[in-house]
């Protein structure tokens, strides 16, 4: 009786439902995306840009369809964020290639018309992901002239991107541009063309008044992995500016310094931590490795080693220097660091302690299951209080 019951309802739900309701064919399903692109609410047709930027490739035959759907965004619609994710999603499909003539002038026809700067940036951006030499002029002349530095530094790397050499000039006069941005960029995009000549202009932006451009230009020097700045970004690591620092060291990570590129402070306490016979210089030594600008790769590799040092202390400071320099390579090791219960000294549980935070810090997926047993198992109750910390951090940067 109760299962009759159950199919009526069933079945009463099932006529009084809309036939639209009951299933979309694919067709539908993109006929009404792009119906959304016209929808009154700007967030509608914002995320409907998108979602059919995200589903083009995968549907071929609609592929006409969405791109003169996304041009007709840029030209007409009457939001910004509406206009600039239409000109962002006109490089994540591949666009047919008749239809490309129509997808860069469109993106021109943004770059040197919308009022909006952010509009203007993302299509001087996309101008050179398309790699079509029909930008080359009208990013030459938005370097030179565009009201807004991050759009004139925008074209600047596009520029970069697409290589050709009558962007030298233009780029090269813009050294003299009165935005840091700018400056850095040009020099930067000049470098990334293979003219290692204006190097130096890029390492000039990492003393820029502004905190931002020095940032830029560490993660400039970064991109372009040229050992020769290995020094000026070591000098970055004091910058007074709390994220300069991070981008230094985060660039000395790409050009992986090489050990002779260390300061020579860097190489004494190297030394001390390798050989000095008391275990206190030991642990001072790696606790300057992880500090300022003595840190960087050159020392991961000598703090590796003293996370077996027969000293509490040392491996105590090891252990946290490793999580402050942040390079994955420790995690191994950290790992072994964080299961090793077989010292029994009364501080023993301090470097596991140590072990647990700093692979928290690095944020590497591998440390997750390590961590989630010493949460449940290690024999400290402050080192399973690290683990379930560290794992919270992990979690909340995936």
């Amino acid at each position: 009786m109760r299962l009759s019951l159950v199919l009526r309802v069933v079945v009463l739900a099932a006529l009084v439902m809309p036939a639209t309701a009951q299933y979309k064919t694919r067709d539908q399903i993109v006929s009404d995306h792009i119906s959304d692109l016209t929808y009154p609410d700007w967030r509608i047709r914002h995320g409907a840009v998108y979602t059919i930027a995200g589903i083009a490739d995968g549907y071929p035959q609609y592929r006409y369809e969405i791109t003169n759907a996304l041009v007709e965004r840029i030209r007409r619609d009457s939001y910004w964020r509406v206009r600039q994710a239409a000109a962002i999603a006109l490089c994540r499909f591949s666009v047919p290639q008749d239809l490309r003539k129509a997808v860069v002038d469109s993106l021109i026809g943004a770059l040197q018309n919308d009022p909006h700067e952010g509009v203007r940036e993302s299509a001087a951006d996309t101008l050179g992901k398309l790699g079509d030499a029909r930008a080359i002029d009208p990013l030459i002349e938005a370097l030179k002239n565009d009201t807004n530095e991050i759009v004139q530094g925008t074209a600047a790397e596009s520029l970069a991107m697409l290589g050709d050499a009558k962007a030298i000039d233009p780029l090269i006069g813009a050294f003299t541009h009165e935005s840091g941005f700018v400056r850095l960029f040009a020099a930067s995009s000049l470098v990334k063309q293979r003219r290692t000549e204006y190097l130096d202009q890029v390492v000039l932006a990492l003393n820029d008044e502004t905190p931002g451009v020095r940032r830029s230009a560490a993660h400039e020097l970064g991109e372009i992995g040229d050992e020769r700045t290995v020094d000026p970004l070591i000098e970055a690591l004091e910058d007074e500016d709390s994220i300069v620092p991070e981008s230094a060291a985060e660039a000395l990570k790409k050009i992986q310094a090489p050990m002779h590129s260390a300061p020579d402070e860097v190489n004494e306490y190297i030394f001390v931590l390798r050989s000095a016979k008391n275990g206190f210089d030991r642990m001072n030594a790696a606790w300057a490795l992880g500090s300022g600008r003595n840190r960087g790769p050159w020392a991961v590799d000598p703090l590796i080693e003293a996370l077996k040092d027969e000293d509490d202390r040392v491996r105590v400071a090891a252990a946290t220097s490793l999580g402050l320099i942040g390079d994955p390579k420790a995690v191994d090791s950290l790992i072994e660091a964080l299961k090793d219960e077989s010292l029994i000294t009364d501080d023993a549980w301090r470097a596991r302690y140590s072990a647990a935070a700093s692979l928290g810090d690095i944020g590497d997926l591998r440390a997750i299951d390590p961590l989630t047993y010493a949460a449940s198992n290690d024999e400290e109750d402050r080192v399973r209080i690290a683990a379930v910390e560290a794992l919270e951090k992990i979690r909340a940067g995936r």
